[in-house]
């Protein structure tokens, strides 16, 4: 371990704080979990997902976060991350409602 952490040294890399490596990894932890329940839907894809149901069937955003299991924000997050883009009938009217 101590290697590593002196090639990483030399490399002049930064680690992120503890904080932050754990923000991360629950970041991509959720996001398995909704990929994967995407899957369970029949969905190739978080993003195929998120464009069904927010941009073809204009879902609100607390329906879609029941039918995946998390909160509001996260799907908000995922959304801006990843989603259907502005233009494509998204985040206007209904979906944000529930903000």
């Amino acid at each position: 371990m101590d290697v590593i952490r002196r090639l990483i040294g030399e490399a002049g890399i930064q680690r992120g704080s503890p904080k932050v490596r754990s923000a991360r990894q629950r970041r991509l932890a959720t996001d398995w979990r909704l990929t994967e329940r995407a899957a369970q839907l029949g969905f190739a894809s978080l993003q195929a997902y998120l464009a069904d149901r927010v941009t073809e069937r204009a879902w609100p955003l607390v329906q879609v976060s029941d039918e995946l299991g998390v909160d509001r924000e996260t799907i908000r997050d995922r959304l801006d991350r990843c989603g259907p883009r502005q233009g494509d009938r998204t985040l206007t009217g209904r979906h944000s409602a529930g903000r």
